[in-house]
């Protein structure tokens, strides 16, 4: 049985309209660094047979991987189907979402926040985070940079 693929533009309707999606990124973890699309699970495919059971089954999942070569998001959509989820594959992945200067999560490990009560230590910062992948004014990183809105 083929598997069913979604667009970046059926995506982003789905996204846009509020739809009950949830993404899940199959990249392995030396991957992390081409980034996530803004709210996403990851889970690699290496590890999807021990881990689907974090996924709503309720849920429509999205899979998505580097990019059309990859055959990752296949894969665990594939599987995915076959234990029940209602899932689709993103054709075109993190090389299309790029493409379309969309927002990414960074992808980068941050120091943890000091405690408070310290004498003499300022409050650190806390940066403002959305789940939203299409939350256009939260940080994130694009492929060149730049903001851009949809």
């Amino acid at each position: 049985m083929p598997i069913k693929t979604i667009s970046r533009d059926e995506l982003i309707r789905k996204l846009k309209n509020g739809e009950n999606v949830l993404l899940v990124n199959v990249l392995s973890p030396q991957d992390y660094h081409l980034g996530s699309i803004r709210g996403s699970l990851r889970i690699p495919l290496a590890e999807l047979n021990q881990r689907y059971g974090e996924l709503d089954a309720k849920r429509e999942v999205i899979t998505y991987g580097a990019g059309r070569s990859s055959t990752a998001s296949g894969e665990a959509a594939q599987f995915l189907d076959k234990k029940g989820f209602l899932v689709r594959a993103y054709e075109g992945g993190l090389d299309d979402w790029k493409a379309a200067a969309l927002p990414l999560e960074e992808s980068k490990v941050v120091a943890l926040e000091q405690p408070s009560g310290l004498s003499g230590m300022a409050e650190p910062a806390r940066a403002r985070h959305s789940s939203d992948p299409l939350d256009i004014h939260a940080k994130r990183a694009t492929t060149d940079g730049i903001r851009r809105k949809l």
